[in-house]
């Protein structure tokens, strides 16, 4: 089974590299809460979510198709954990968005 490894790391960036990180981020949570808003709560099996709302989510974040499949992802997995809790998803705060390989291409 091959080893999967994870990076952490701040970035040292430029304030108008800050400005374009935030504005992601702001759309990757903006994202995030309208797929939460707009299919049942009760759902949270990420191909039946992606195939309700994956168009309207990417026409309304503007994001590319790999974060709008990772922000479904995370409303997922936050509902999952929210149902374990016995508590509602809270929401999202612009604070971070998963990045993958495919992400960076």
């Amino acid at each position: 089974m091959p080893q999967i490894l994870t990076v952490s790391c701040k970035l040292k960036v430029t304030p108008p590299q800050a400005e374009k990180l935030d504005a992601v981020l702001t759309a990757f949570a903006k994202c995030c809460e309208f797929v939460n808003t707009n299919t049942l709560e009760k759902l949270t099996n990420q191909i039946a979510v992606q195939s309700l709302i994956y168009q309207e989510a990417r026409a309304h974040s503007g994001l590319s198709s790999q974060l709008t499949i990772h922000a479904i992802r995370r409303v997922c997995a936050n509902r999952k954990t929210a149902k374990q809790k016995g508590r509602p998803v809270k929401g999202f705060a612009p604070t971070s968005a998963t990045y993958d390989s495919r992400t960076f291409t």
